[in-house]
């Protein structure tokens, strides 16, 4: 009798857990007008998403202008602060100024390019005394980076700030 009783009992609560389980597949199967809805919205948001990163930088290259005007008036003005000159003009009175003996070398590397710096190769030094090739300090100053790429000290002051004072995190 104990036995029935258990059956019985049983076989109530398996009914019960494919009612449950009937209740819940019905619950979960949205409508297929809301999944579209959906489907559409998550489109669009994305399609805006990509828009706004498109613009974003499109609008940074138009003030960046590489080649342009502008460009050569920011070259000027980090000549004015760092002049060019050759390394092997740059180097003996640096040595001489530091109290150096003759024999230390000369070999420098860029850490822009990581290439080593020849004594006939044109460069910038900073205010920190590092030193970079011309090209890759150049390259380097019109891309918005004021300070120096090794130790961070800020080399030059803009006057104004970008158009785009923002970073998009993307």
């Amino acid at each position: 009798m104990g036995s029935l009783r258990y059956a019985g009992l049983f076989a109530t609560l398996v009914e019960r857990d494919n009612n449950q389980t009937d209740n819940n597949d019905n619950n979960n199967n949205s409508s297929p007008g809301s999944q579209s809805v959906t489907a559409l919205l998550g489109a669009v948001l994305g399609i805006a998403l990509l828009l706004a990163v498109y613009f974003n930088r499109r609008s940074r290259k138009d003030t960046e202008d590489p080649g342009g005007k502008s460009s050569l008036e920011r070259l000027k003005r980090l000549e004015a602060v760092s002049p060019t000159r050759t390394l092997g003009e740059w180097w003996p009175t640096v040595k001489e100024s530091l109290g150096l003996s003759q024999s230390v070398d000369s070999h420098f590397v860029c850490v822009i390019c990581f290439d080593q710096v020849e004594l006939s190769h044109g460069i910038h030094e900073l205010k920190c005394m590092h030193v970079f090739h011309k090209q890759c300090l150049e390259k380097w100053y019109l891309r918005s980076h004021y300070t120096c790429p090794m130790c961070h000290q800020q080399f030059f002051h803009e006057r104004s700030r970008p158009a785009h004072d923002y970073i998009w995190m993307v």
